[in-house]
């Protein structure tokens, strides 16, 4: 589905009128992105992440469910490249603003997550020079 164009797509709805909609966008990709080969498609869109994580913002109480679009940021943590565009965004913010806010355990994860895979880049890097 993701070689078809969907995925482009799905994005897409996460901006929908409808709550129902954009709860189903965000069911949809975070399905989607736990195929590796999503995964990579994905993060290839460099406005995909933007958007994620602004839908993340706390303040704005029009996201899609909230759940699946961590769930989707968790999947592209695996991945590299998804990883250093989602620290790097001018949006990652959101997420430490959300594990502050919320009370659920899946964005104190991804936050935990994302300055994990940092610190042991740092420490890779301090190895092999």
């Amino acid at each position: 589905m993701g070689d078809a164009g969907f995925m482009a797509e799905f994005v897409k709805f996460l901006n929908a009128k409808s709550y129902e909609v954009r709860e189903m966008a965000a069911e949809a990709l975070s399905g989607m992105v736990m195929v590796p080969r999503n995964r990579k498609r994905f993060v290839q869109d460099d406005h995909n992440i933007a958007l994620l994580l602004q839908l993340l913002d706390p303040e704005d109480g029009n996201s899609g469910n909230k759940k699946y679009l961590i769930s989707i940021l968790m999947s592209l943590t695996s991945c590299n490249s998804g990883r250093k565009k989602i620290v790097s965004s001018g949006f990652a913010k959101n997420i430490d603003k959300l594990a502050e806010v919320e009370v659920s355990s899946d964005a104190k994860k991804l936050v935990k997550k994302l300055s994990t895979n940092r610190f042991r880049i740092m420490l890779n890097g301090i190895w092999h020079s």
